[in-house]
């Protein structure tokens, strides 16, 4: 079937729809561990992927650490030798 575009019937379309809702309900839940993204156009995907990940990335509440005084002095003077 190389070359030929094949249109599926609207019942085909249904039961596809139909059977990707029972699969992704059967599954997902408040905190899933992957997610189901339209990928008809990549643009729109990976943006909804970036953001995906922006957001979980958030949720861990990363920081960067802090230092005191002394511990900032000692890297510096490490800095300075190398």
């Amino acid at each position: 079937m190389h070359g030929y575009i094949v249109k599926k019937s609207k019942r085909q379309k249904a039961s596809n729809h139909a059977g990707w809702r029972t699969k992704t309900g059967k599954n997902a839940g408040v905190k899933s561990a992957w997610y189901v993204v339209p990928a008809d156009v990549k643009k729109n995907a990976r943006l909804i992927v970036s953001r995906i990940i922006l957001d979980t990335m958030k949720e861990f509440g990363m920081s960067y650490p802090t230092v005191d005084k002394a511990r900032l002095e000692e890297l510096q003077a490490i800095r300075k030798e190398l």
